[in-house]
């Protein structure tokens, strides 16, 4: 019997409560974040105090950030961790949510980030 291997990107990642997140949409919203901050991935990975590699990894590779990294990148962006892992827009402030909105049209967008522009 053939069986396919998965790369790496398409392999899913295990959040909190065993929750499977797939690492593609992880890396889609820190780079969200990123845009809407207006950061180069050099600035970002500066300010993250880690490699512009590792940005790279995470917004183009499928690689998922430690949660050290995730902390940092949800401070910066004023963002939650469940947006970050699930592209859950609760509790997210407005403001943030309209920046984020704004970096999303020059962006490649994930699902969970359409229901957004539905705001009033």
């Amino acid at each position: 019997m053939f069986m396919s291997e998965e790369t790496e990107q398409q392999k899913p990642t295990t959040g909190q409560g065993g929750k499977i997140y797939p690492r593609e949409a992880i890396g889609k919203r820190v780079q969200i974040v990123r845009e809407s901050l207006g950061m180069s991935c050099s600035k970002f990975a500066q300010a993250l105090g880690v490699s512009r590699q590792r940005v790279n990894g995470w917004e183009n590779e499928g690689k998922r950030p430690d949660d050290e990294s995730l902390g940092k990148i949800k401070r910066l962006g004023s963002v939650t961790l469940d947006w970050l892992m699930e592209g859950d827009t609760g509790g997210m402030p407005y403001p943030v949510m309209l920046r984020l909105i704004a970096s999303r049209d020059r962006l490649a967008l994930t699902e969970p980030l359409i229901a957004l522009t539905n705001i009033e």
